[in-house]
């Protein structure tokens, strides 16, 4: 596994990637997750991009069966694995918590999702780094009012800096 050679892009839904890169993050700028009712239309045209791109995505977060959800989607377009949420968002208290983290094996090595909230509970990365995670992919929304540089960084710096993982 080689870490050094994932080329991380982020942008806007379903738009071209930066050249170059080889794993891709969808980050919206409503922060809406993809309603349930819309999960398999969506997850199929990402898988679609993924393949078309010749990259690992990580799409929208997205409602399903009552959790608040990620996956990964592998360059041939397949869907590699799903996280739902351990920890309950105060804005989306009616969702359902996971008691499972899930962990995939990439050519840049074991990745795992974290979703929304989990990134500010340290037990999250921790148990991730003692399964022997490399890396993880944290995707949450904060709304334009609650929005500081603190809150930003202090899950993700809190889970780098709390176990030997890339965020």
């Amino acid at each position: 596994y080689c870490l050094t050679d994932l080329h991380l892009s982020i942008g806007e839904p379903f738009t071209s990637p930066a050249w170059g890169s080889n794993f891709v993050v969808f980050s919206s700028l409503n922060g809406e997750c993809v309603p349930e009712d819309d999960v398999k239309e969506y997850i199929a045209k990402a898988c679609r991009y993924a393949k078309h791109y010749r990259v690992y995505l990580v799409p929208e977060r997205f409602h399903l069966m009552g959790y608040h959800s990620m996956a990964l989607i592998s360059p041939e377009g397949k869907v590699l694995g799903a996280q739902t949420a351990l920890y309950r968002n105060l804005a989306w208290r009616q969702g359902k918590r996971s008691g499972k983290i899930d962990r995939r094996s990439t050519e840049f090595g074991l990745s795992f999702l974290i979703v929304d909230v989990d990134i500010y509970h340290p037990v999250v990365p921790r148990l991730v780094s003692a399964m022997g995670g490399n890396y993880v992919i944290a995707s949450q929304f904060v709304q334009a009012g609650d929005y500081n540089t603190g809150m930003v960084v202090s899950g993700v710096w809190s889970a780098a800096q709390g176990s030997p993982l890339y965020v």
